[in-house]
C-alpha cells in the first residue's frame, strides 16, 4: 500500500509547518491547528495498520512476542539515542528523564513544559496503545472484537467531554491516551471491517456515512467555535469528526486512488518522506533551537523564513542519516525472528543473556 507512505508524508509535513512557521497568526491555536491535523492523521493510520497486523496474526504461535519484537526494533533505537543526547545537553530534561524514558510524557506535559521534547507526548500515546491493544486484539474472543473497538471510540469522546466540562482541563483531554482512542479506534474499525468477511459488504456504506458524519460534525463545530458556544461539545467531538474524515482518506489510499492523485501519492519523493517520517518527527522539534545557536535572526518574515528553511534542512539531514545508518539496518533484523522460529532457534532477543 505505497500510498499510505505518502499519507504519512503529508502528516509529518504539516507538523513541520506547524512548528517551524508562525501559522498561529493565521490559524487559531484553540481550534483546528496543523499540528492537530498531522497528529490525529498519524493516530488513525497507526490504529489501522497495527490492528490489521494483529488481526492477521490471531491464532499464530508467539504472535505477541513477534509483535513486540518488531515494535522494539522500529521504535526504541532512535528514540532512546535521542534521549541520551538530550540528557547530556539539558540538565532540566535530565531531571524529568523518568517521564521521557517511560513513554509517559503525555501525562505530565499538561502541567509542566518539556520543550523541546514536548512533542514526545504523541509517541507516549502510541506506546501505551501498543501495551494494551495487542492483548485485546489477539486474545479476546472474536465475537467481542468489534465491541472493544467501538467502546474505545466512545470512551475517548466521553473522556474529553467530562474532562473539559467538569474539570476544565482541555490539554489533558487532548493528550492523555484515553482522549486519543477515538482516532486510534476508528483506524482499528477500518481494519476490522476490511478483515471480517461478513462485514466486507458494509465497508463502502461505512465510508460514505463516515464522510458525511465527519464533514457535518466539523462544519457544525466550526460554527459553534465562531459563535463561542459549545466548548465542551467541541472538545468532545472535533477530533472524532476529523478522524472520521481521515479514516475515509486512509481507506481510499489503502485501496489505491487513481488518476492524478495516484501519480502524486505514488511519487518516489513522497513515499521516501513517508518512510523516514518517524525520524523526521523525533528530531524536528530540536532543530529550531540548534538554528538559533548559529543564526540569531529577528522575527521578520525574511528571518523567519531563513530559520524555518534551516530547521527543515537540519531535520531532513538528521532523518535521512538516521534512516540509512540506524533504522534501515536494524529493520533487517525483523525477518530474522520468523526464520529463527521456523528453524526452532531462539530469536536475537531470546539469545541475549
Amino acid at each position: 500500500m505505497p500510498q499510505l507512505d505518502s499519507i504519512r508524508a503529508f502528516a509529518i509535513l504539516v507538523v513541520l509547518v506547524h512548528h517551524f512557521l508562525p501559522v498561529d497568526k493565521i490559524i487559531p491555536t484553540d481550534f483546528i491547528t496543523l499540528g492537530l491535523i498531522g497528529v490525529r492523521l498519524f493516530f488513525v493510520l497507526s490504529g489501522f495498520l497495527i490492528t490489521g497486523i494483529l488481526l492477521r496474526a490471531r491464532g499464530e504461535e508467539r504472535a505477541l512476542r513477534q509483535f513486540y519484537y518488531r515494535r522494539v526494533l522500529r521504535i526504541f533505537p532512535i528514540y532512546y539515542l535521542t534521549l541520551i543526547i538530550i540528557f547530556i545537553v539539558s540538565p532540566y530534561l535530565r531531571s524529568e528523564g523518568a517521564w521521557l524514558a517511560a513513554y509517559a510524557t503525555n501525562y505530565i506535559t499538561p502541567f509542566k513544559s518539556l520543550e523541546p521534547a514536548g512533542h514526545f507526548w504523541t509517541l507516549a500515546v502510541e506506546e501505551q496503545f501498543y501495551l494494551l491493544w495487542p492483548f485485546l486484539m489477539l486474545l479476546a474472543p472474536a465475537r467481542h472484537l468489534l465491541k472493544i473497538i467501538v467502546a474505545s471510540i466512545v470512551l475517548a469522546v466521553m473522556f474529553r467531554f467530562i474532562t473539559v466540562r467538569f474539570f476544565h482541563q482541555g490539554l489533558v483531554a487532548g493528550v492523555w491516551t484515553f482522549g486519543c482512542l477515538d482516532s486510534l479506534g476508528l483506524g482499528a474499525l477500518l481494519a476490522y471491517v476490511g478483515f471480517e468477511p461478513r462485514l466486507g459488504a458494509y465497508r463502502e456504506k461505512l465510508l460514505r456515512w463516515s464522510l458525511v458524519l465527519g464533514a457535518v460534525t466539523v462544519m457544525l463545530l466550526t460554527v459553534c467555535y465562531l459563535r463561542n458556544v459549545g466548548t465542551s461539545l467541541n472538545a468532545a467531538l472535533l477530533c472524532f469528526g476529523l478522524s472520521l474524515l481521515f479514516m475515509v482518506l486512509i481507506a481510499r489510499a489503502a485501496d489505491g486512488m487513481q488518476g492524478w492523485i495516484k501519480t502524486v501519492l505514488e511519487s518516489s519523493a513522497l513515499i521516501y518522506i513517508g518512510r523516514i517520517s518517524y525520524g523526521l518527527y523525533v528530531y524536528h522539534n530540536f532543530m529550531p533551537g540548534i538554528v538559533k545557536l548559529f543564526y540569531a535572526g529577528g522575527t521578520g518574515p525574511r528571518e523567519t523564513a531563513v530559520s524555518a528553511l534551516a530547521a527543515t534542512a537540519l531535520t531532513f539531514t538528521a532523518a535521512i542519516l538516521s534512516w540509512h545508518l540506524i533504522e534501515k539496518p536494524i529493520s533487517k533484523l525483523k525477518p530474522r525472528y520468523n526464520r529463527d522460529r521456523q528453524r526452532g532457534l531462539p530469536s536475537p532477543l531470546e539469545a541475549q543473556p
